[in-house]
């Protein structure tokens, strides 16, 4: 049995915190992004979804987004092929209006109103985890490979100069997964000192509770890796 997998899209950092600590209590390996970037959809990469496998078990989306709304990255991918079913997504808004809240009475997916009830959105999770099939898998969140590392590292933070001890769990090309105790903010930037070979900065994609006193942090770099 597979543990629960979230993916949360919101620019808001402290919403993606308070989600982020709500879902990981959980149980549940949550993913979170400022906006929908893992999304070929989104993106605009492909035209459609061509994985067999749902990339997660509920997505919980803001509705104002840079490329689409909550509502239309929801109904494109439900035009084009993603497996995850509409009744496990759910959108975020500080304000629905009736064209927004008719469509997603059409689309079938939820919605909450910010603030969020965490009693609600417990809810909500619920009823999903009803209609989840932990037995059966679900799809990588990274196209790159990984190979598996357990490397002492020191960085420092956004503008932050202090020097913070991590260990890399695993790196690719594009990428690595990083483990420290600090708590990162998706979209901070991570520099590397004293590093030999010299890893470039990266920024924070995703984050999520490792244990009790560790954080687990996915990066992409800033620059590609050669």
């Amino acid at each position: 049995m597979r543990k629960r997998r979230a993916v949360i899209f919101d620019d808001e950092p402290i919403i993606l915190k308070i989600l982020t600590y709500f879902l990981s209590s959980l149980q549940y390996e949550v993913i979170a992004f400022p906006e929908p970037v893992a999304c070929p959809l989104y993106n605009g990469s492909a035209e459609a979804c061509h994985k067999e496998l749902p990339c997660a078990d509920i997505m919980i989306t803001d509705l104002v987004m840079p490329a689409m709304t909550g509502v239309e990255l929801i109904r494109l991918q439900t035009k084009n092929g993603c497996t995850l079913t509409t009744k496990n997504k759910a959108v975020m808004s500080g304000h629905l209006d009736e064209a927004n809240k008719k469509l997603i009475l059409e689309l079938g997916c939820g919605s909450f109103e910010k603030p969020i009830s965490l009693d609600t959105l417990a809810g909500w999770i619920a009823q999903c985890e009803e209609r989840m099939d932990l037995s059966q898998p679900i799809a990588c969140r990274r196209q790159e490979v990984r190979q598996p590392e357990q490397r002492p590292v020191r960085c420092t933070i956004g503008t932050d100069t202090a020097l913070i001890s991590a260990l890399i769990i695993n790196s690719s090309t594009a990428g690595l997964c990083l483990q420290l105790p600090e708590y990162l903010e998706v979209g901070q930037t991570v520099v590397f000192v004293q590093e030999t070979p010299a890893l470039q900065a990266a920024q924070v994609r995703w984050v999520r509770t490792h244990e009790k006193s560790a954080r687990l942090a996915g990066l992409q770099f800033c620059s590609p890796q050669g």
